[in-house]
């Protein structure tokens, strides 16, 4: 005989599956079904994976009790992991909402459409090669990024008697030297904006400690418009980072004819599927920034770079490549004019690179005197180099690049002095953690083609600290 408890848990039992039938919703038991019964098609028996239909989308699970949730999810109180959605269903029956899990890492910001990641910001350009690049993200979120970098490189230099800094070479006595303290800020915001603040503890000859300083709009791969201090558009070597350089520094031909960061606004970008690059730009004639344009003039450079194979780096040993590239620049100063050319070639290929550049500038003042006949009144300087290196394939957890360098420099091509040099060096550059630490050994012999010969040679440890 059924007790009366037995026919009211009878009852309520028939009411519930009259009530989920009417509902549409898929059959709920307190109890697994006998063997050879399928189950109820979208919902999952046993702890078995959801049958298709279940996953991304699914919502709610079942509780304990044997309460039916969201449409496609199996009664049972194991724990599921669903097929599309990455909701979990627990031992306690509740199920989050659909989509990412708590512990899923949010996405990449998107800023103007873009992806941010720490490859690559609205502020970087297809030729130049900031020298601070910062790597790492202080806030991130959907409208905006802030990063922070930093470059420290020290020298210790053994120099000749006659060297002198303000010649080009590395120091004047030997010892120990700061060459570059800098730290950086990159922001990043909607609408592929940006913003590059890079300050230089050690400060220019003018007490000025801004190094780069400038607002970037990146609308489109094929073009980054920038407006503030930074890079000239003219020479390879010029336009490469500091952080990068294959030798101690940068050829004296550059020191001497490339100019310095101006102020004003650039545009660059890459076309044709990364063939044709491009950087033009329009800048002060005066040096410096707080004043401004204080004595007056102008200055427009541009470059242009062809890369038939591939984008070649010599940072990289696999990617082989091969760049032509050109620049020229006219300057109407406020007390000389000038016009400068570069052609440059780098090609690397099978871990080892060579590159090649030459330039020239003439310089006019405004006001040429008169002079005696047979006496210049212009000034043209002249000079080119060739490096070449090779990655060694021996220690690939620990890059070793030697390199070689010879270089030759006329700084008055209608006189014969001093000034007209030969310089030949080499060392090794060593990868110590890549790309945050570096070491770099080299040996720099200057010869005077002209004139009394000088003691300045040069050996060169550079250690060298970024972020």
């Amino acid at each position: 005989m059924i007790s009366r408890n037995g026919r009211v848990r009878a009852a309520e039992l028939s009411l519930t599956l009259a009530l989920a039938l009417a509902m549409g919703a898929p059959r709920a038991s307190a109890q697994q079904p006998d063997a050879g019964t399928p189950a109820p098609t979208g919902a999952g028996a046993g702890g078995t994976q959801p049958a298709a239909g279940a996953g991304a989308g699914a919502g709610a699970g079942v509780t304990a009790s044997g309460t039916a949730g969201a449409t496609g999810a199996g009664a049972t109180t194991t724990t599921m992991q669903e097929g599309g959605g990455g909701a979990e269903l627990s031992p306690g029956g509740a199920s989050p909402a659909a989509g990412p899990s708590a512990e899923t890492e949010p996405p990449a910001a998107a800023v103007g459409g873009s992806e941010i990641d720490a490859a690559g910001s609205p502020t970087h350009g297809a030729i130049v090669q900031e020298d601070v690049a910062p790597t790492i993200s202080a806030i991130h979120t959907e409208d905006f990024e802030l990063r922070l970098g930093g470059l420290v490189q020290v020298h210790g230099a053994w120099v000749g008697e006659d060297a002198l800094i303000a010649n080009g070479d590395p120091a004047t006595r030997p010892g120990f030297r700061l060459r570059r303290a800098r730290f950086g800020i990159e922001a990043s915001f909607r609408y592929d904006l940006g913003l590059l603040l890079v300050l230089d503890a050690l400060g220019e000859g003018d007490g000025t400690v801004v190094s780069d300083a400038k607002l970037t709009w990146h609308p489109i791969p094929e073009l980054l418009l920038s407006v503030g201090s930074g890079k000239v558009p003219f020479s390879r070597a010029a336009l490469e980072s500091s952080r990068h350089l294959t030798t101690v520094e940068r050829p004296i031909t550059v020191q001497g004819i490339a100019p310095d960061r101006r102020l004003g606004i650039t545009a660059e970008g890459d076309v044709l599927g990364g063939i044709l690059a491009y950087l033009v730009g329009v800048t002060n004639g005066t040096d410096g920034f707080p004043l401004g344009n204080q004595f007056g003039g102008y200055l427009v450079a541009g470059r242009l770079e062809v890369r038939p194979w591939g984008r070649p780096d010599v940072r990289h040993p696999e990617q082989d490549g091969i760049a032509v590239g050109g620049g020229a620049f006219y300057e109407n100063g406020p007390a000389t004019n000038g016009f400068a050319w570069s052609a440059d070639l780098l090609f690397a290929i099978f871990r080892a690179f060579l590159k090649v550049e030459g330039m020239c500038e003439t310089r006019t003042p405004d006001e040429a005197p008169l002079v005696a006949p047979g006496i210049a009144d212009e000034l043209t300087r002249c000079g080119g180099y060739a490096e070449a290196g090779y990655t060694l394939p021996f220690l690939p957890w620990l890059p070793i690049q030697p390199v070689l360098r010879a270089e030759i420099y006329d700084d008055n091509t209608a006189v014969d002095d001093a000034g007209d040099a030969l310089l030949i060096g080499g060392g090794v550059n060593v990868q110590v953690l890549d790309p945050y630490a570096r070491v770099q050994l080299h040996y720099l012999a200057r010869r005077e083609r002209y004139g009394e010969e000088r003691d300045n040679d040069s050996l060169v440890l550079v250690m060298q600290g970024t972020f």
